[in-house]
């Protein structure tokens, strides 16, 4: 099985995805219905533990078909398709969304093209992660930052 983060908020038939490309989640997906609100904070659907993240980064919205990002006033900006985003602004399929060093390509997807295996409620899991990755740990939100940037040095 591959390795994927799931987060689900419940909602309608069409799934975000969100891949990263690069950095100790290189490989992983994060699935979501309507909402994943991303930053540091660990009240974030999605939270990535580091110093250049803000507490409360960025939001991605699908919404009657349509899905959107907006940067929720972070420090040092959240980028799609290398530019900045200023405004709430649509974002499609094969977009690259980059937040700090994490690069992610964002693609929706019918709901009856996601394996209903991956659906875990209202949960953000490790699936068969690589222990080298997140060796003790089976939430994103209880990794432990030092081990985080121990990981991005070696």
């Amino acid at each position: 099985m591959a390795d994927f983060l799931v987060f689900f908020a419940g909602g309608e038939k069409l799934i975000g995805k969100i891949t990263f490309l690069s950095g100790m989640y290189q490989g992983k997906a994060v699935y979501f219905r309507n909402v994943l609100n991303i930053g540091r904070n660990p009240s974030n659907d999605l939270q990535l533990p580091f110093p250049s993240v803000s507490r409360d980064h960025s939001r991605i919205s699908i919404s009657g078909g349509e899905s959107t990002i907006k940067d929720l006033k972070s420090n040092n900006g959240t980028f799609l398709n290398g530019k900045i985003v200023q405004e709430k602004t649509a974002i499609k399929s094969g977009d690259v969304i980059r937040i700090s060093s994490f690069e992610m390509k964002f693609e929706l997807l019918d709901e009856k093209d996601v394996d209903p295996k991956l659906i875990k409620g209202k949960t953000t899991d490790f699936i068969s992660a690589p222990k080298s990755t997140v060796t003790g740990f089976t939430d994103i939100k209880n990794i432990n930052l030092n081990d985080i940037e121990k990981d991005i040095r070696e």
